[in-house]
C-alpha cells in the first residue's frame, strides 16, 4: 500500500515553469465631453506579471491606475478647426491648479479646451518617454434636443424637476439626434454624506430608453461575489428622495468600448479603435435633470411632515 502511494504520487509530480512577464501595452482612457469644464486623459500600461509600481499619490476622476506613464506628451487636436485658440491642446499631468484632482498618469487639459462642436473630429496624440505612440480619433456627437418624459409630463433637457411615482410611473429619455451611437442613462442620488450614489447605469444602440419607475438595480448583482442574482436586489429609485437622471449620446469609440471586453482565456473580445495601444479615446454629449420620486401612499404614518416649535432657541416652521 505504502509503496503503491508513493509510486502514484510521484507519477503526479509536474514540472514548474517560469514564465516571463508579458511586454506592457500603453492604456489611453479618455471621454471628450463638451459640458466639462476640465478635460483629462488617463494614461498607464497593462499589467505584465510583475509587481505593480504605480505610485497612488492621489485620486483621479475615474480611479487610480496601478501602472502610471508619467511623462508622456499628450495633445489633442481638433482636426476641424485647427486654427482656433483651443484647436491644438497639450494636457499636463501635474497642472498649477489646486481645485483639480491629479496623480500620476492623469493628464488635464486647460480650461474649455479643445474646442468641441457638433461634428468635429478630434484626433488624439500619446508619446512616452519610451517612445510608444497612441493616437486616436473621435467625432463629436450631435443633439437636436434631449427629453425626459413621465406619463403626462415632458421636460426638454435642462428642465424643471419632474415627478416620478415609483409605483406608477414609467421615465422614458429620448434624444432626437445628429450625430452620434447610443443613448447612456445613469440615475444617481445624494447621500447623507455628500456623496454622489448611483442607482442605475446603462446604454443601448438605440435614440430611447424606458425605465419602470418600481425597477430594481439589476446591475448591483454584478458587484457581487456570486454566480446568481441576490434575492433582494436594491430598488433604483426610492419614495421620498430626488435623483439626478443624466442622459448621454456618446459617440461610436465610447459605446464600442463599453459593450465589449477582453476575455482572459483567449485576449479577444475587445473592440478597440487606438492605434499603437488599448483602450478609448472617445466623445459625448450630456444633460441632466432632477426627477422627485414618490410613492402610493399605503401606510397612515407616510406623507408630507412640517416640523415646527422652536429648534436649539430658534422658531421653526
Amino acid at each position: 500500500m505504502t509503496l503503491a502511494f508513493v509510486a502514484l504520487a510521484a507519477a503526479c509530480e509536474f514540472g514548474e515553469t517560469a514564465i516571463p512577464d508579458g511586454e506592457p501595452i500603453v492604456v489611453v482612457n479618455a471621454v471628450m465631453r463638451p459640458a466639462v469644464q476640465r478635460q483629462w486623459i488617463i494614461v498607464e500600461q497593462t499589467l505584465t506579471g510583475s509587481e505593480p509600481s504605480g505610485t497612488r499619490d492621489g485620486r483621479i476622476p475615474t480611479g487610480e491606475p496601478e501602472l502610471p506613464v508619467t511623462g508622456a506628451m499628450v495633445t489633442v487636436v481638433n482636426l476641424t478647426f485647427p486654427s482656433d485658440p483651443c484647436g491644438v491642446v497639450s494636457f499636463t499631468e501635474y497642472p498649477p491648479v489646486t481645485d483639480l484632482l491629479f496623480a500620476s498618469g492623469i493628464y488635464w487639459g486647460a480650461p474649455d479646451c479643445p474646442t468641441m462642436r457638433a461634428g468635429d473630429t478630434l484626433e488624439l496624440r500619446v508619446e512616452t518617454p519610451n517612445g510608444e505612440i497612441v493616437t486616436g480619433v473621435t467625432q463629436v456627437p450631435g443633439v437636436t434636443d434631449m427629453f425626459l418624459r413621465v406619463e403626462g409630463q415632458s421636460v426638454t433637457l435642462p428642465g424643471p424637476t419632474l415627478e416620478l411615482n415609483r409605483d406608477l410611473d414609467t421615465l422614458e429619455a429620448a434624444i432626437e439626434r445628429e450625430l452620434g451611437r447610443a443613448i447612456q442613462l445613469e440615475v444617481s442620488r445624494v447621500d447623507s454624506a455628500g456623496n454622489n450614489v448611483p442607482t442605475f447605469w446603462f446604454a443601448v444602440d438605440s435614440n430611447t430608453m424606458t425605465l419602470p419607475g418600481n425597477m430594481l438595480d439589476f446591475m448591483s448583482a454584478f458587484t457581487q461575489d456570486s454566480d446568481t442574482l441576490p434575492d433582494d436586489l436594491p430598488p433604483v429609485f426610492a419614495a421620498g428622495r430626488y435623483y439626478t437622471v443624466t442622459v448621454a449620446q456618446p459617440d461610436h469609440n465610447y459605446f464600442d468600448f463599453i459593450r465589449s471586453g477582453n476575455l482572459p482565456l483567449s485576449g479577444r473580445g475587445f473592440i478597440n479603435h487606438l492605434q499603437g495601444g488599448m483602450g478609448v479615446f472617445g466623445s459625448m454629449v450630456t444633460e441632466e435633470n432632477e426627477v422627485r420620486v414618490v410613492g402610493v401612499l399605503d401606510d397612515d404614518r407616510e406623507g408630507t411632515y412640517n416640523l415646527s416649535g422652536t429648534l436649539l432657541g430658534t422658531p421653526v416652521d
